[in-house]
């Protein structure tokens, strides 16, 4: 297999698997799953961070041999910025599972809710960023 070719895979594998955990996290937000199940979090968090470490992984293998040329150029730089708000995103996350799988989000304050918030937009436009940039760089 291709170095792109696993790159993409590990791309639309993670992709379904955050779809997925935005649709328990959305359940959460609206009520319909008044708190989340912390097995089913942490196996999420974890295949997400899997897939971010291939991503990095098999980026850095694609991106060496030309690194000094895509460093110089601002659209890769563009592109590394999200994968690290990505990076210090799922670090955040892991404090603040213990918020969603112990309390209603209804019984959340503002200020417990906007780290969720936060980190829930942080999340989608990294991914987003990163693999726009990504497509425009390399597509």
């Amino acid at each position: 297999m291709e170095i792109v070719t696993l790159h993409l895979t590990i791309l639309a594998v993670t992709a379904l698997v955050i779809l997925y955990a935005d649709h328990v996290a959305f359940s959460y937000f609206r009520g319909t799953r008044p708190v989340l199940d912390a097995r089913l979090v942490w196996r999420l968090h974890t295949a997400v961070w899997v897939g971010l470490i291939g991503m990095i992984g098999t980026g850095v293998w694609m991106a060496y041999p030309g690194l000094s040329v895509l460093l110089a150029y601002p659209p890769f730089l563009i592109k590394m910025g999200f994968v690290g708000v990505l990076v210090l995103n799922s670090l955040f996350i892991t404090s603040l599972i213990g918020v969603a799988t112990t309390t209603p989000y209804a019984q959340l304050t503002l200020r417990q809710k906007a780290p969720l918030i936060l980190s829930g937009a942080l999340s989608t436009i990294g991914w987003l960023g990163a693999a726009t940039m990504g497509f425009y760089i390399f597509g």
